[in-house]
């Protein structure tokens, strides 16, 4: 059932509200490392375009230095492979070849490119990282217009978006584990920011068990994984709109990720329409400040690169939908945040109350 968080009567309010406020913010809450009983190693920098931050627990390490020399090197790997803002990235050679030309790419890029097209099947469409000429259209990408594209724009820009347009290629004569990619379109490019700090999260993750490092929480630009043998790490879940109350989730060896409306938008002066930076391509359009929009939502799942896509998706689908999909997969739960008569509401999937604490 549907469950009232906070009504705003004013409407300008609720435009501030639900844009600056609403999303859910993380912050890390070890209860270990608070009564300070239980070493615990930090490590934190810079990735992506955001930053990052490690913590273990449990750990004799000699030589701190060595992990996070470790790490900063996967992720600088990960970022050369899937950065738009690298003009030699895997990702940007990929996006500057012709229709029908072909593209090696690597295996972290290989593993994105499948997820991502399981996510564009499963969500019908509405999760798809060819979205870029749609946010370049709209202003969210490099400078701000001030008018609204018009329809015969939208549908040219739709003419570049979709899965369906990018394939792999099978190279029979290769004998090294390459993979090889091409488009069906001139135009046609792949943005993986929706889904590439999650696959770091992991990336990092399974490098620190790897390492014997069992117990510790990776966290790249607000995407969480936990990892443990024991002990739950506690993460905090703040919404301002809750005067400043906070739930915590322990996970145990799950992740979470959120997607929100709150932290991108344009007005444009020509209509006086107020649209999200969350763009269906499906129909060409970003959402609307309106009644019924998602505000927020929170994914927990196994691993993050599924947090992270199923997080945007909720993001366009309506509530029931998106409830009925999350309860769907195996091992996964949501928490919807979301505008409805003016009221804000929030709803959940049946499994997400076991990690509320």
């Amino acid at each position: 059932m549907d469950r009232l968080i906070q009504e705003k009567k004013s409407r300008i309010f609720l435009f501030i509200a639900t844009f600056s406020l609403i999303g859910l913010f993380f912050y890390f809450l070890s209860l270990d490392s608070i009564s300070s009983r239980i070493p615990q190693f930090n490590i934190n920098g810079n990735t992506m375009g955001t930053t990052y931050s490690i913590s273990i627990r449990n750990a004799n390490i000699n030589n701190p230095e060595l992990i996070k020399n470790g790490v900063d090197s996967i992720l600088n790997v990960i970022n050369n492979s899937m950065s738009t803002y690298i003009d030699n990235s895997e990702i940007s050679l990929f996006n500057k070849i012709e229709k029908n030309k072909v593209s090696s790419i690597s295996e972290h890029f290989y593993n994105v490119f499948k997820k991502s097209n399981y996510y564009y099947n499963l969500s019908e469409k509405k999760f798809d990282p060819t979205i870029g000429p749609l946010y370049d259209l709209w202003g969210f990408k490099g400078h701000r217009i001030l008018d609204e594209p018009t329809k015969l724009q939208v549908k040219e820009a739709l003419d570049l978006i979709g899965m369906d347009k990018i394939f792999l290629v099978n190279k029979q004569d290769s004998y090294l584990e390459k993979y090889y990619l091409s488009k069906r379109k001139d135009g046609v490019s792949i943005d993986f920011s929706a889904i590439a700090k999650g696959y770091a999260v992991d990336v990092i993750s399974e490098y620190l068990i790897n390492m014997g490092f069992t117990n510790h929480f990776v966290e790249i630009g607000g995407e969480i994984r936990t990892s443990s043998n024991s002990r739950a790490w506690s993460i905090g879940i703040q919404n301002p709109l809750m005067n400043g109350s906070m739930n915590k989730v322990d996970l145990l060896n799950k992740s979470i990720a959120t997607s929100g409306n709150y932290a991108n938008y344009i007005e444009y002066l020509d209509t006086g329409s107020i649209k999200t930076h969350i763009i269906d391509p499906k129909t060409g359009y970003p959402l609307d400040m309106r009644e019924g929009v998602v505000s927020s939502a929170t994914v927990i799942a196994d691993k993050c690169i599924d947090a992270d896509a199923l997080a945007t998706i909720l993001m366009l689908l309506d509530i029931e939908k998106g409830i009925e999909l999350v309860e769907q997969l195996n091992d996964t739960d949501a928490y919807i945040v979301y505008l409805k008569d003016s009221i804000l509401y929030d709803r959940e999937t049946s499994g997400f109350k076991q990690y509320v604490k």
